[in-house]
């Protein structure tokens, strides 16, 4: 197993998430609202990369090196973000437009679900049908079938909300 064989790269690879996370928990926090956003959002990033850290030795500790690689990537292309965000000459704009382009793959993620699901199986409206709705500027995404999920202004089936009462 590479577990023995490995045995201080391993070690290494606890060592430095643990530290890691102990530092950024362990951090004051500047006073100036900008200036602790930018903070929280660099704690975030290194909090994710140490995650991913984490993974990559559980997998490889058992061998699963193949499954390892996709986090690596992943991890790398973090890497590649957060030195193209920090090159920025106005980091909280191109901080807030990372967020929204995260937020807007979500988005665009869930509603290619829900199209997904409504040609398979779940397209024929059973009591866990996805539904989608945008109420007061908030997409919402639920199961219809809750009485009162999205309220009585979200067009989510109304046959749904009538099976499930």
């Amino acid at each position: 197993m590479p577990k023995t064989r490995l045995k201080a790269l391993f070690e290494l690879l606890v060592e430095v998430p643990m530290t890691t996370e102990r530092a950024v928990f362990t951090m004051p926090l500047p006073e100036d609202e900008s200036e602790r956003q930018l903070v929280t959002f660099d704690a975030a990033m290194l909090v994710r990369g140490t995650n991913a850290l984490k993974a990559v030795r559980l997998l490889c500790e058992q061998a699963h090196w193949e499954f390892a690689a996709g986090i690596l990537r992943q991890l790398f292309e973090q890497v590649i973000n957060m030195e193209h965000l920090a090159d920025q000459p106005d980091r909280d704009a191109a901080i807030f437009r990372y967020a929204k382009f995260g937020l807007y793959q979500k988005v665009l993620h869930q509603h290619l679900n829900l199209l997904y699901d409504q040609k398979t199986v779940w397209g024929t409206q059973s009591r866990f049908t996805p539904q989608l709705c945008i109420r007061g500027g908030v997409l919402r995404v639920g199961r219809g079938a809750r009485r009162g999920a999205f309220g009585s202004a979200c067009p989510a089936a109304p046959e749904l909300r009538d099976r499930a009462a």
